[in-house]
């Protein structure tokens, strides 16, 4: 999008904040998110568009626990508008970013389960369109959030370059050729992540090895491979290694990535082991945080892509 002068200015004098935001939305990023919103009703019939704002009004109703949203008893958009913008007086400022966010997030997912079923490819452009601007509104604000569409979730962002030169372009990949469970594995991973407990982190590194064996599975199951479906990731690995699944001049670099992949492996192992183990995990339950998850979130996004691609060779 075109940049006005104003912000190309703040950005040259680094007024822009470096860090991402996450339990705070600004009223004038609201207003900006809202604004292309409200686009919905010269794109939809007003008959689809009044009930979509109803849906969402009686949803945030239900969740919350509200008689009602908004003083506009005559209009629901009104009403979600006041909701969205302004807030609920009675709670904190980070209560209602995170109303915000979840509003988001809702529009979003409503609008891209329409998209898929729109046949009128102008009308699924503009839809698809409003929801980048909305990302990039979020982006540009430096809120650490961002809506995808091939999982239909809001996923929190703490890198901007990881995220899109990873975790995004693994999502769009899996989703073009259905490897739905793997898919659903790393979002697993990732939400767990998002929490940021130590026990939400041992979670996404379990999640994590998942995904990888998943992904694996589905690979020797569409190469008609043969193997214990019920192995683990390294048997996995050396199925494909023993099937030359990569040319011989890529074998030092699966190689290392199965040990990338080991490695999560083994800090999901002792983490998770009993008896004897708990002494190793409690070692590794001190190395464990936010840095390191993050790091293996990021190489098995990686690892994902360089062997699904691979299946077209």
């Amino acid at each position: 999008m075109y940049k006005p002068l104003f912000r190309r200015i703040a950005e040259e004098n680094h007024e822009i904040p470096d860090a991402w935001i996450y339990d705070e939305l600004p009223q004038n990023v609201k207003i900006q998110i809202w604004r292309e919103i409200i686009k919905l009703r010269d794109i939809l019939p007003n008959d689809e568009f009044c009930s979509l704002m109803a849906f969402v009004k009686r949803y945030f109703c239900d969740e919350i626990g509200l008689k009602n949203i908004g003083s506009y008893y005559d209009s629901d958009a009104k009403s979600l508008e006041e909701f969205f913008c302004d807030g609920l007086y009675e709670v904190s400022n980070m209560q209602n970013s995170r109303y915000a966010l979840s509003f988001i997030e809702l529009i979003c997912r409503l609008l891209k389960i329409r998209s898929d079923e729109i046949t009128d490819t102008v009308v699924k452009n503009k839809i698809l369109s409003m929801i980048n601007v909305i990302n990039y509104r979020l982006r540009e604000a430096k809120i650490g959030w961002v809506f995808n569409i091939e999982v239909n979730l809001m996923l929190k962002v703490d890198n901007e370059a990881t995220y899109q030169l990873t975790v995004e372009p693994m999502f769009r990949l899996l989703s073009d050729i259905n490897f739905n469970e793997t898919q659903k594995d790393f979002v697993k991973a990732y939400e767990a992540y998002q929490c940021g407990g130590y026990k939400d982190l041992e979670t996404a590194v379990d999640y994590c090895v998942k995904s990888l064996e998943s992904a694996i599975r589905n690979i020797c199951v569409r190469k008609n491979y043969v193997f214990n479906k019920n192995a683990t990731l390294h048997p996995l690995i050396q199925t494909l290694l023993k099937n030359k699944y990569l040319h011989n001049y890529h074998d030092d670099y699966l190689n290392s990535i199965s040990k990338l992949l080991l490695e999560a492996g083994v800090i999901r192992n002792k983490i998770t082991g009993h008896g004897k183990e708990e002494e190793k995990a409690n070692d590794v339950r001190n190395d464990l945080n936010d840095n390191l998850v993050a790091f293996i979130l990021a190489q098995t996004a990686s690892c994902i892509v360089f062997l699904v691609k691979n299946l077209n060779y």
